[in-house]
Protein backbone atom coordinates (compact mmCIF):
# COMPACT_ATOMS: atom_id res chain seq x y z
CA UNK A 1 0.00 0.00 0.00
CA UNK A 2 1.10 3.75 -0.76
CA UNK A 3 -0.27 6.66 1.50
CA UNK A 4 -0.77 9.64 -0.95
CA UNK A 5 0.65 12.97 0.01
CA UNK A 6 2.05 11.01 3.36
CA UNK A 7 3.16 14.38 5.04
CA UNK A 8 0.56 16.40 4.24
CA UNK A 9 -1.91 14.06 6.29
CA UNK A 10 -0.28 16.05 9.27
CA UNK A 11 -0.73 19.25 11.11
CA UNK A 12 2.24 20.59 12.78
CA UNK A 13 2.60 21.11 16.48
CA UNK A 14 5.48 23.69 16.01
CA UNK A 15 5.46 26.84 14.72
CA UNK A 16 6.99 26.90 11.23
CA UNK A 17 7.94 29.17 9.28
CA UNK A 18 9.94 28.92 5.93
CA UNK A 19 11.48 31.21 2.93
CA UNK A 20 9.88 31.18 -0.63
CA UNK A 21 10.87 31.73 -3.95
CA UNK A 22 10.93 35.06 -5.33
CA UNK A 23 8.20 34.29 -7.79
CA UNK A 24 5.54 34.02 -5.09
CA UNK A 25 4.09 37.71 -4.28
CA UNK A 26 4.04 37.22 -0.15
CA UNK A 27 3.09 41.04 1.24
CA UNK A 28 5.25 43.14 2.91
CA UNK A 29 6.30 42.27 6.69
CA UNK A 30 4.67 39.08 6.38
CA UNK A 31 6.19 35.12 6.11
CA UNK A 32 4.79 32.07 5.08
CA UNK A 33 3.59 29.66 7.97
CA UNK A 34 4.00 25.74 7.63
CA UNK A 35 0.55 24.37 8.82
CA UNK A 36 1.50 20.82 7.60
CA UNK A 37 3.97 18.63 7.50
CA UNK A 38 6.96 18.48 4.75
CA UNK A 39 9.56 16.64 3.44
CA UNK A 40 13.36 17.47 3.98
CA UNK A 41 11.86 18.53 7.54
CA UNK A 42 12.77 17.04 10.87
CA UNK A 43 9.28 17.59 11.69
CA UNK A 44 7.44 16.26 9.42
CA UNK A 45 8.77 12.36 9.38
CA UNK A 46 8.32 12.53 13.67
CA UNK A 47 4.72 13.90 13.40
CA UNK A 48 4.07 11.43 10.42
CA UNK A 49 5.24 8.18 12.55
CA UNK A 50 3.00 9.69 15.74
CA UNK A 51 -0.08 10.02 13.79
CA UNK A 52 0.19 6.82 11.39
CA UNK A 53 1.03 5.12 15.43
CA UNK A 54 -1.86 6.38 16.91
CA UNK A 55 -4.22 5.12 13.51
CA UNK A 56 -2.53 1.77 14.07
CA UNK A 57 -3.00 1.96 17.55
CA UNK A 58 -6.77 2.17 16.80
CA UNK A 59 -6.78 -0.91 14.78
CA UNK A 60 -5.05 -2.61 18.12
CA UNK A 61 -1.55 -3.33 16.53
CA UNK A 62 1.68 -2.38 18.24
CA UNK A 63 5.02 -2.07 17.43
CA UNK A 64 8.03 -4.73 18.97
CA UNK A 65 10.45 -3.73 20.49
CA UNK A 66 13.24 -4.60 18.52
CA UNK A 67 12.15 -2.39 15.80
CA UNK A 68 9.24 0.54 16.10
CA UNK A 69 8.20 0.49 11.92
CA UNK A 70 6.77 -3.09 12.69
CA UNK A 71 3.37 -3.74 14.36
CA UNK A 72 1.65 -6.37 15.03
CA UNK A 73 -1.96 -7.88 16.34
CA UNK A 74 -2.30 -11.56 17.29
CA UNK A 75 -6.30 -12.33 16.14
CA UNK A 76 -7.52 -15.91 16.77
CA UNK A 77 -3.29 -17.04 17.01
CA UNK A 78 -2.72 -15.50 13.50
CA UNK A 79 0.22 -13.20 13.85
CA UNK A 80 -1.07 -10.23 11.92
CA UNK A 81 1.55 -7.47 10.96
CA UNK A 82 2.05 -4.61 9.38
CA UNK A 83 5.54 -2.80 7.96
CA UNK A 84 5.78 1.03 7.71
CA UNK A 85 8.78 2.94 5.65
CA UNK A 86 7.52 6.35 4.83
CA UNK A 87 4.74 6.09 2.96
CA UNK A 88 4.83 2.41 2.08
CA UNK A 89 2.80 -0.10 4.41
CA UNK A 90 3.60 -3.99 3.94
CA UNK A 91 0.71 -6.25 5.18
CA UNK A 92 1.40 -9.73 6.38
CA UNK A 93 -0.93 -12.35 7.42
CA UNK A 94 -1.53 -16.21 6.79
CA UNK A 95 -5.54 -14.81 6.29
CA UNK A 96 -6.26 -12.93 3.42
CA UNK A 97 -9.29 -11.49 4.98
CA UNK A 98 -7.39 -9.80 7.42
CA UNK A 99 -5.40 -8.12 5.09
CA UNK A 100 -8.38 -7.24 3.32
CA UNK A 101 -10.36 -5.72 5.85
CA UNK A 102 -6.59 -3.92 7.11
CA UNK A 103 -7.29 -1.95 4.00
CA UNK A 104 -10.41 -1.07 4.36
CA UNK A 105 -9.51 0.13 7.80
CA UNK A 106 -6.61 2.20 6.55
CA UNK A 107 -8.29 3.41 3.90
CA UNK A 108 -11.27 5.26 6.44
CA UNK A 109 -7.88 7.22 7.87
CA UNK A 110 -5.85 7.93 4.46
CA UNK A 111 -5.86 8.37 0.61
CA UNK A 112 -3.74 5.39 -0.40
CA UNK A 113 -2.67 2.81 -3.48
CA UNK A 114 -2.89 -0.51 -3.46
CA UNK A 115 -0.33 -1.61 -5.38
CA UNK A 116 -1.35 -5.21 -4.71
CA UNK A 117 1.20 -8.03 -4.32
CA UNK A 118 4.21 -7.00 -2.60
CA UNK A 119 7.52 -7.58 -5.33
CA UNK A 120 9.96 -5.10 -4.34
CA UNK A 121 10.36 -2.82 -1.23
CA UNK A 122 13.72 -1.13 -0.73
CA UNK A 123 15.50 -2.40 -3.19
CA UNK A 124 14.68 -6.08 -2.58
CA UNK A 125 12.89 -8.72 -4.65
CA UNK A 126 10.04 -11.03 -3.10
CA UNK A 127 9.67 -14.20 -4.90
CA UNK A 128 7.04 -16.46 -3.40
CA UNK A 129 6.41 -20.05 -4.29
CA UNK A 130 3.43 -20.92 -3.09
CA UNK A 131 3.03 -24.38 -3.86
CA UNK A 132 6.43 -25.03 -1.90
CA UNK A 133 5.33 -22.46 0.65
CA UNK A 134 8.50 -20.30 0.52
CA UNK A 135 9.43 -17.09 0.59
CA UNK A 136 12.73 -15.90 -1.34
CA UNK A 137 14.64 -12.55 -0.82
CA UNK A 138 17.32 -11.15 -2.97
CA UNK A 139 19.32 -8.12 -4.06
CA UNK A 140 20.93 -9.73 -7.00
CA UNK A 141 20.06 -6.38 -9.00
CA UNK A 142 21.38 -3.82 -6.61
CA UNK A 143 24.77 -5.64 -6.06
CA UNK A 144 24.78 -6.58 -10.01
CA UNK A 145 24.74 -2.08 -9.89
CA UNK A 146 27.16 -1.86 -7.42
CA UNK A 147 30.09 -4.12 -9.37
CA UNK A 148 28.86 -1.97 -12.46
CA UNK A 149 29.88 1.10 -10.51
CA UNK A 150 33.25 0.16 -9.72
CA UNK A 151 33.89 -1.47 -13.10
CA UNK A 152 34.10 -5.04 -11.26
CA UNK A 153 31.62 -6.60 -13.73
CA UNK A 154 33.72 -9.52 -14.67
CA UNK A 155 35.04 -10.19 -11.96
CA UNK A 156 35.55 -14.07 -11.53
CA UNK A 157 32.93 -15.20 -8.64
CA UNK A 158 33.90 -17.25 -6.10
CA UNK A 159 31.55 -19.80 -3.90
CA UNK A 160 33.20 -18.08 -0.35
CA UNK A 161 33.12 -14.11 0.54
CA UNK A 162 36.36 -14.36 0.72
CA UNK A 163 39.60 -16.42 0.10
CA UNK A 164 40.42 -19.04 2.63
CA UNK A 165 43.95 -18.35 4.96
CA UNK A 166 44.42 -15.34 3.11
CA UNK A 167 46.62 -13.05 5.04
CA UNK A 168 46.20 -8.99 3.92
CA UNK A 169 49.14 -6.79 4.93
CA UNK A 170 48.56 -3.47 6.18
CA UNK A 171 50.15 -0.58 4.71
CA UNK A 172 51.42 2.72 5.81
CA UNK A 173 50.18 4.79 3.13
CA UNK A 174 47.37 4.00 0.25
CA UNK A 175 48.30 2.49 -3.05
CA UNK A 176 44.64 3.35 -4.51
CA UNK A 177 42.34 5.73 -4.07
CA UNK A 178 40.87 5.53 0.01
CA UNK A 179 37.45 7.49 -0.48
CA UNK A 180 36.36 5.10 -3.50
CA UNK A 181 37.22 2.07 -1.77
CA UNK A 182 35.51 3.03 1.25
CA UNK A 183 32.63 4.01 -1.18
CA UNK A 184 32.95 0.01 -2.16
CA UNK A 185 32.79 -1.21 1.58
CA UNK A 186 29.66 1.23 2.87
CA UNK A 187 27.96 0.20 -0.76
CA UNK A 188 28.26 -4.02 0.46
CA UNK A 189 26.97 -2.63 3.95
CA UNK A 190 23.20 -2.65 3.06
CA UNK A 191 23.51 -6.06 1.58
CA UNK A 192 25.14 -7.66 4.25
CA UNK A 193 22.53 -5.93 6.49
CA UNK A 194 19.57 -7.31 4.29
CA UNK A 195 20.12 -10.66 2.52
CA UNK A 196 23.73 -11.38 2.58
CA UNK A 197 25.07 -11.36 6.39
CA UNK A 198 27.92 -14.15 5.14
CA UNK A 199 29.62 -11.05 4.05
CA UNK A 200 29.93 -9.71 7.39
CA UNK A 201 33.06 -11.08 8.54
CA UNK A 202 34.71 -9.78 4.91
CA UNK A 203 33.61 -6.27 5.44
CA UNK A 204 35.11 -6.11 8.90
CA UNK A 205 38.00 -7.35 8.13
CA UNK A 206 38.67 -5.24 4.64
CA UNK A 207 37.46 -2.01 6.64
CA UNK A 208 40.90 -2.81 9.01
CA UNK A 209 42.44 -1.48 5.71
CA UNK A 210 39.97 1.30 4.42
CA UNK A 211 42.56 4.31 5.34
CA UNK A 212 45.47 2.78 3.58
CA UNK A 213 43.74 0.18 0.61
CA UNK A 214 45.63 -1.69 -2.42
CA UNK A 215 44.49 -3.69 -5.40
CA UNK A 216 44.54 -6.89 -3.00
CA UNK A 217 42.79 -5.41 -0.62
Amino acid sequence: MDVKATYLNTNLKEELYIEVLPSFEIPEGHVPKLKKGMYSTKQGSHIWYEDMWGTLLELRYTHIEADHTIFIHPLDGIPNIITLYVDDIGLISESLECILQDKEALRKFYQMTDLGKMGWILGIRITWDCEKGTLTLSQEKFIKEILKHHRMSNSCPISTPALPNKCLIKLTSPKVDAKSYQHALGSLMYPMLGTRPDLGYTIVALSHHAANPSPNH
